[in-house]
Order: structure tokens, then sequence, then C-alpha cells
């Protein structure tokens, strides 16, 4: 079942055809398509905080031993900080986007 669910979360993620929620609303009745809806959201929001352009952020990451990841990115210019615990399959859709990847890339090193 996990697979399928981060399939559905790739296929919303795609570049040429994604998978639309409003066309696809039926697809969406099930427990599952709608937690693969909440992780895209999730992964989008921490997209937009990896690419903050104003003034310069800080990632760090951190291999936990059940191979996740957690992530923190930190933005000065508004004082925030955010702490997310990425699965290694949350990873890899995240680093599917060069400039996301560049932008994680360097904290990722074991």
């Amino acid at each position: 079942m996990r697979d399928f669910v981060y399939r559905v979360v790739g296929r919303m993620r795609a570049e040429g055809r994604p998978l639309s929620r409003n066309r696809h609303f039926h697809t969406f009745q099930y427990p599952e398509t709608r937690r693969a809806l909440r992780i895209d959201q999730r992964l989008r929001s921490l997209e937009a905080d990896l690419l903050h352009r104003k003034g310069t952020i800080r990632v760090e990451a951190q291999w936990l031993p059940n191979g996740e990841v957690e992530v923190t990115v930190r933005i000065p210019g508004i004082r925030s900080v955010r702490v997310s615990r990425l699965a290694p399959e949350e990873l890899e859709l995240l680093m599917m986007q060069d400039d996301v990847r560049a932008a994680l890339a360097p904290a990722l090193v074991k």
C-alpha cells in the first residue's frame, strides 16, 4: 500500500500531465489517495521553504537510524525554523527537481 501512495504522489508531481485533484476527483475519495494528497502538500510547502529567495537560508540534514532524514531549514530574514522528517521515498521525490536538489544535496552528506 505504501508503494501505491508514493506512486500517486509521484504522479501528482509529474511534469507533463500531473494527476489533477479536480479532474480525478473520484480517485481522491479513498483514504490512501487522501494521504498522498497530504504528502504532496507537505512536500510542496517544504520545497517553497528550500527555494526561499529573500535572504540566505541554511539547510541542515541529519540521517536518522530508521532511514528517515530530518531536514532543518532556517530562514533568518523572517526568523523561521522548519524541521521536517522525510521518508526515503519523500526524499527521492524532492530530489527529482534540480533546484531543490541543489539546495538540499550539500546538507545530505553522510
